[in-house]
């Protein structure tokens, strides 16, 4: 994956062009790194996990879904860009499968996904990117007058203020919209209608703090993405801040009693790896310890989606815990890849 397309992911997200924030944090007590060998071997487990269950919800679904197909794909593909072995055959039919179901079956940010995670060189030229490049107008088309995007899928589903979502929601549609599968003229009046509108909406929550700390993640993604360092600097602060005693995150900001969530360490620690805070060699071996203790040993990283989504029926927890369960094996596996270097750009799709 490109950089570029790296920073869209965190997006929901989401992710960010690698570069040096001015981040700054309090004095913290200094942790050793895990050893490498078990992050790499954490990290092995649970692309294991993805793939195997990425594969069973493929067959029985046929869906990609924004918790599931794509996260897969852009989980390999990182692991590839840091030196870990990736079978191509293997990554190659994923992404087919991304290019055969690429329809908002499961809500609009499937669609921004695939643009923000798939970049060029691992599509086949063709029938297979032409199709990818139709997908910008049905972006365009599912937003609002005001300039926004409604959420759907599992970020319409979960505990979080409506705006928060909507906002989170639209930025992933806006780097999508940036992406090399868009035309930037075509796309010109969309773009600068989402711009005006989140402009309007950080002029509103200027005093108000968003309940959800993924808000703060993906506006601390989109702040690298625009090079706007004074907003780094707060952005990073406030993760920072909110690091908890186990060395995770919550997904809710403030949240008292209670232990750290998988899901929400793995995006906060990827995103704070890809903006490359400051203090990280404080940070990073306490959340990096967090995700070795915490994942099961099947690979996975077990999520409550209670902990997150509040319009689950009761008779589907089992169901929504392994959605939740594996999107949160997702964002641990990626955050945990994070702390390894690059040395691999870019990897040539078998034509």
């Amino acid at each position: 994956m490109t950089r570029h397309s790296a920073l869209c992911l965190v997006l929901q997200l989401g992710c960010v062009f690698m570069m040096r924030s001015l981040c700054a944090a309090g004095e913290l007590t200094p942790a050793p790194m895990p050893e490498p060998a078990a992050v790499k071997a954490a990290v092995q487990k649970g692309l294991a996990f993805l793939e195997k269950e990425g594969a069973a919800w493929y067959e029985e679904k046929s869906c990609l879904s924004c918790h599931h197909i794509p996260f897969q794909v852009w989980a390999h593909r990182e692991a590839q860009r840091r030196g870990f072995s990736v079978e191509q055959k293997k990554l190659d039919e994923w992404v087919g499968w991304c290019v055969e179901l690429a329809e908002p079956k499961g809500g609009n940010d499937v669609l921004a996904e695939l643009m923000v995670f798939l970049s060029r060189d691992m599509v086949p030229p063709g029938e297979a990117q032409k199709k990818l490049e139709t997908l910008p107008a049905k972006i365009a088309s599912f937003q609002k007058p005001d300039g926004s995007w409604a959420a759907s899928g599992q970020f319409h589903a979960e505990s979080w203020p409506a705006a928060e979502a909507n906002e989170t929601t639209t930025r992933l549609m806006l780097q999508s919209l940036n992406s090399p599968w868009a035309d930037a003229e075509k796309t010109k009046a969309n773009r600068e209608r989402a711009l005006a509108w989140l402009k309007t909406r950080e002029a509103q929550t200027a005093n108000a703090s968003p309940q959800s700390t993924r808000t703060h993640a993906t506006r601390l993604a989109y702040a690298v993405t625009i090079k706007h360092t004074v907003q780094q600097v707060a952005l990073c602060e406030t993760l920072l801040s909110q690091q908890q005693p186990d060395g995770g995150w919550r997904w809710k900001m403030g949240a008292e009693g209670k232990d750290s969530d998988p899901i929400t360490t793995g995006e906060v620690l990827y995103v704070l790896n890809v903006a490359a805070a400051k203090q990280m060699d404080t940070i990073a071996p306490r959340a990096v310890a967090y995700l070795l203790k915490t994942q099961r040993e099947d690979g996975a990283w077990y999520q409550d989606h209670k902990r997150i989504s509040n319009k689950i029926r009761k008779e589907e927890n089992p169901k929504v815990d392994g959605i939740y369960t594996y999107w949160s094996t997702a964002w641990a596996t990626l955050g945990l890849l994070s702390t390894f270097p690059e040395v691999k750009a870019e990897v040539t799709a078998v034509k």
